[in-house]
């Protein structure tokens, strides 16, 4: 192309724009269908280019990252997903806490990771992470779109096909963590675990997003996806038999 195109902005108002920029001109809005273009016979520029308006053809297929159309229910990828929510934040976050104490009272901190040591102080930290992870997931869905859970294991939450405010967030972190984990009490929680499982197969959606009117979407799973789930599962029944008593 070359020359000058005229456009005809308002009726006494007339620029010149290069013809190779025309398409350029396009694409970010500064020429649409209805703009006329200034010569001896006024056109429309969508009548005179019409191939620059053309929507491009939507693609037969998306890359893995971006096809979150899966809907179905996938348990064992949301179990591993929670899994990694609470072990590593509620973890991090205790951890955090017990640090702090200990440096301000080191007696009472030493005996509180003693007391942790001990099969009732697991299972009083277990509680205690999982409630403490309530808050932060909640917030990483609501500001970020993820958790770290989620992100590993391709699951997303949308609400109207938005992503769910941190109100909505955190009635469903609650709901999850008591009705699905029993607050990671061990036998109670695998008893949980199991009550989800079955209604997630028969009903395809769990009563925390059915209740709060969230959609669970998936990314296509990939190899590493599947590694990471077997590491985590292999990881979650070796912690079990090492707590119970033998």
């Amino acid at each position: 192309m070359t020359g000058t195109v005229e456009l005809k902005t308002d009726e006494r108002d007339v620029r010149s724009l290069a013809r190779a920029s025309v398409a350029r001109a396009v694409r970010h809005g500064e020429i649409t269908p209805e703009t006329r273009l200034d010569g001896p016979e006024a056109v429309r520029a969508g009548d005179a280019h019409p191939l620059l308006f053309l929507a491009p053809p939507a693609p037969t297929s998306l890359p893995a990252r971006l096809d979150w159309r899966d809907t179905a229910p996938h348990p064992w990828r949301r179990f591993a997903a929670r899994m990694v929510d609470s072990g590593l934040i509620g973890n991090l976050l205790l951890t955090l806490l017990i640090g702090t104490f200990a440096l301000f009272r080191p007696d009472e901190g030493g005996a509180a990771l003693r007391f942790l040591d001990t099969k009732l102080g697991l299972a009083v930290s277990a509680i205690v992470e999982t409630v403490m992870a309530i808050p932060l997931c909640a917030l990483a869905v609501a500001r970020c779109g993820s958790t770290p859970g989620k992100a590993l294991f391709g699951i997303r939450l949308r609400q109207d096909g938005r992503r769910p405010n941190f109100r909505t967030m955190l009635r469903r972190e609650w709901s999850v963590a008591a009705r699905g984990q029993a607050f990671g009490l061990l036998l109670l929680g695998l008893a949980a675990n199991a009550a989800a499982y079955r209604q997630l197969k028969r009903e395809g959606r769990t009563p925390w997003d059915a209740a709060n009117g969230l959609t669970v979407h998936h990314r296509p799973v990939t190899w590493g996806m599947t590694a990471w789930l077997l590491i985590l599962l292999l990881l979650t029944l070796t912690g079990t038999l090492a707590f119970l008593p033998w």
